[in-house]
This record gives structure tokens, C-alpha cells and sequence, in this order.
């Protein structure tokens, strides 16, 4: 494993995710605050353009839709907190890894 893979998972699982790679592939997984799994998978080229892969990531960055809204007893849709405090607590978490990372 090179030195930028190495400090790459050490800095991912210095913000408490689990790591696989295969490949030029990267399988992030964390279980979210309300108990939910996240999976994030990275694909790069070249292991130098992780951290540039990790910050486009971030800035295009958009919670899960289907996870925003909560469906009530009336059938309609409303923003679920629990979720939305997820989502938001996910895009802290790859600005966690990002500036670990960039060290």
C-alpha cells in the first residue's frame, strides 16, 4: 500500500469510518448518528487525486432526496429532522476526513 493510501486511512479511520479498497476503489462505511448505514465509495485514477476526488465530493454534495421526507399518517410529506440532521451530519463528516487528509 503506498504512503498516500496509508495516510488516507488512517486519517478515515481517524474520523471513524471503516475502510475496504479494491482496486482504485475506496468503500467508506460509518453508521450515522440515528443508526443509519452510510456508504461512500470513491473511485480515482491516480491515488495523488484522492483529495481532490474527497473535495469535489463535498462541494456537490446533496442529501439523499428520498431521505428528507417523512411521510405521515395523512400521507403527506414533510422534512424528517432525524434525517436531515443525518445528511448534514455526513457532509461534516467528509469535511472531517477532507481536512484530516490535507494535513
Amino acid at each position: 500500500m503506498s504512503n498516500t493510501l496509508k495516510r488516507f486511512r488512517e486519517a478515515a479511520e481517524d474520523c471513524g469510518f471503516s475502510v475496504a479498497t479494491t482496486g482504485n476503489t475506496i468503500e467508506l462505511h460509518q453508521r450515522t448518528p440515528d443508526g443509519r448505514d452510510w456508504w461512500e465509495t470513491l473511485t480515482y485514477d491516480d491515488e495523488d487525486d484522492l483529495q481532490e476526488i474527497l473535495e469535489e465530493r463535498i462541494d456537490t454534495w446533496e442529501s439523499d432526496s428520498d431521505n428528507d421526507l417523512w411521510t405521515d399518517d395523512d400521507g403527506e410529506q414533510e422534512p424528517c429532522e432525524s434525517f436531515t440532521d443525518d445528511e448534514n451530519w455526513k457532509l461534516d463528516q467528509l469535511e472531517r476526513l477532507y481536512n484530516q487528509f490535507a494535513i
